[in-house]
């Protein structure tokens, strides 16, 4: 009897003992955190190969990247080139150059465990190299004799104006979608505000590369994007949240909210 009773015990022990080793490996398995990429995402402006396809007189072309940093933050370059052939009453005048944007970006939608589209807002500093070059010219000339419609085909042509900078801040505004994985679709557009640039008087200077016409009443421009994207995961960091995902129906924490085992401020942030 006592033997039966001794060997109950031991059983009942080594019972007790192997449903705390699985609780306490069940418990280690639901704290691992769901996490999602970060990575450098690289980008090709669809738009203006698009329009140099047909337009006429036009040639642009655009690289980006964006990195994120953390939560829903991102730094985003751009750097392109844009050559353009334009009239304007007398003169016919070729614009080219490169410019260089570099900002911040910040993701307003707030997505699933899975996902990593983009509803964002940020903003720019820019800059243009560039030069202009006149093709052609016409001087008034009052005498009607010579020349009835009062414009005379100038024979000197003054030389390109090269070495030229301007510099504006820009707002943006936009969506990135995933198409396939790590392949995403997104579009901008952005209203820039130039701070300075050089006036000229032997030639126009009413475009500027990456900002588009430039007027004498107005210091606004604007302009668009639509591009095609490759994200390239670098590392892995918990998912978060910018706000607390609703229960699931029997009570328990949605398994993919960030709170679970760790806290909420394991996975939430502020977006900032």
């Amino acid at each position: 009897m006592k033997a039966y009773i001794r060997s109950s015990i031991t059983k009942w022990v080594a019972l007790i003992g192997l449903s705390g080793l699985w609780a306490q490996n069940t418990s280690v398995k639901d704290s691992v955190l769901p996490k999602e990429p970060y990575g450098l995402r690289i980008g090709y402006d669809l738009a203006k190969t698009l329009r140099s396809q047909t337009k006429e007189g036009y040639a642009g072309n655009e690289i980006s990247a964006d990195l994120r940093i953390g939560g829903f933050r991102y730094v985003a370059v751009e750097l392109g080139s844009e050559k353009i052939t334009l009239m304007e009453d007398s003169y016919t005048w070729t614009p080219s150059g490169s410019y260089l944007k570099a900002g911040l970006d910040l993701n307003f939608y707030d997505n699933w465990f899975g996902m990593n589209n983009m509803i964002f807002g940020g903003f720019r500093l820019a800059r243009a190299h560039y030069e202009v070059k006149t093709e052609s010219m016409m001087w008034y000339d009052s005498n009607r004799y010579w020349h009835p419609d009062q414009y005379a085909v100038a024979t000197k042509i003054p030389g390109p104006v090269s070495g030229l900078n301007a510099h504006w801040l820009e707002a943006v505004v936009g969506i990135k979608a995933e198409l396939f994985k790590n392949v995403y679709l997104g579009g901008s557009v952005r209203l820039g505000y130039l701070v300075s640039a050089p006036k000229l008087i032997n030639a126009p200077n009413h475009w500027i590369p990456g900002f588009n016409t430039v007027t004498d009443e107005a210091r606004f421009g604007s302009s668009y994007q639509y591009q095609l994207s490759y994200l390239v995961p670098l590392f892995e960091r918990p998912k978060v949240y910018r706000k607390k995902k609703p229960q699931l129906e029997s009570g328990g924490e949605d398994p993919f909210s960030g709170s679970r085992n760790m806290g909420q401020s394991g996975f939430r942030d502020s977006g900032f």
